[in-house]
């Protein structure tokens, strides 16, 4: 069966349900490997494909010297993919621009997005995903820069990722582009970090008609093994929110792996599977480095869980509930 495709937010592109990362590509994953990957994940029905930026001054820590997306870009052109048969996303995070002589945020932006359209050599890119971070220039100037940068034609949409709701409601009421700049968001949600989704997001994504790219959602690793949360991600986390992921997926296990037992398919897919399951997402980033990995996850993709089933893994936040657990 073929991954299903969903329109994103009131744009015209329709995605596939799993939105493969290229973060392990060269890092984790050999070149033959990702190629591979790529290859599988196509075969599937996939469409869509989110990279990593490299800008002045920030470093997202999974772009690996873009290399993931010089090879997106030797696999576009020797597999004559067409363009328009694949949804490209290059995710950045800003800061303001001190360093490297650019006078202007928009200066700024432009020559991250470049540099990611020569290295994936191609013309243009459909998504630039736009990391929250402190150093964000102000409102005004940030909107500004990224309707530059659309208005160019390098760029369709902006998707900002994990900003705080309120600052998303900003951006939409300060844009006027036509189609609209601000197109969807990218955020964390698992069984394991589901607050700021669920109690925040979920509304402000319907109310206007986002698409929303739902990241992590096996808790960076944390759901797919007893050894990883019984230890709580002591080796593999890398700051105070993934360590509160880990422990929140302490939590979650017990249930999550009943769960997979009774359905006979791996906590990740269980996992996965809760996440897809929300009508409110629209596609699910995953990353992967092997074709085992992959094809575990497709068949996740495949899953249908009961409302019985959702319930045991703890139902979903009702909108609103700013003070409910995050597990």
């Amino acid at each position: 069966m073929k991954l299903k495709r969903k329109r994103f937010g009131r744009t015209d592109y329709r995605v596939s349900e799993l939105c493969l990362s290229t973060s392990n590509f060269r890092r984790y994953a050999s070149q033959d490997e990702s190629i591979a990957i790529l290859d599988a994940f196509r075969e599937a029905g996939g469409n869509f494909v989110q990279t990593s930026g490299i800008c002045p001054g920030v470093n997202l820590g999974d772009g690996f010297l873009g290399m993931p997306e010089e090879l997106l870009g030797r696999w576009l052109k020797d597999r004559r993919v067409q363009r328009d048969s694949i949804v490209i996303a290059t995710r950045i995070a800003l800061s303001r621009p001190v360093i490297g002589g650019l006078e202007t945020y928009t200066e700024l932006i432009r020559q991250c997005v470049e540099d990611s359209i020569r290295r994936i050599r191609c013309h243009y890119l459909d998504f630039l995903v736009v990391e929250w971070t402190d150093a964000v220039a102000p409102l005004d100037e940030t909107i500004a820069a990224f309707e530059a940068i659309v208005a160019s034609g390098e760029i369709r949409h902006i998707v900002p990722a994990n900003f705080p709701p309120w600052r998303t409601l900003e951006a939409l009421g300060s844009s006027c582009s036509k189609p609209r700049t601000v197109a969807g968001l990218e955020i964390d949600y698992s069984l394991a970090v589901r607050t700021a989704f669920e109690a925040g997001a979920v509304k402000l994504c319907a109310d206007h008609g986002l698409g929303v790219i739902a990241r992590s959602p096996l808790a960076g690793g944390h759901l797919t093994s007893r050894r990883l949360v019984t230890r709580f991600g002591a080796l593999r986390s890398r700051g105070p929110s993934d360590l509160h992921a880990a422990m929140a997926a302490g939590g979650i296990w017990p249930v999550l792996a009943a769960s997979a037992q009774a359905r006979r398919r791996s906590p990740a897919q269980i996992a996965l599977a809760w996440v897809l399951a929300h009508s409110q997402v629209t596609s699910v980033l995953v990353s992967v480095s092997s074709l085992d990995q992959l094809r575990e996850l497709l068949d996740a993709a495949q899953l249908k869980l009961t409302s019985d089933d959702i319930d045991r893994l703890g139902g979903r936040i009702p909108c609103g509930n700013s003070h409910a657990l995050a597990s």
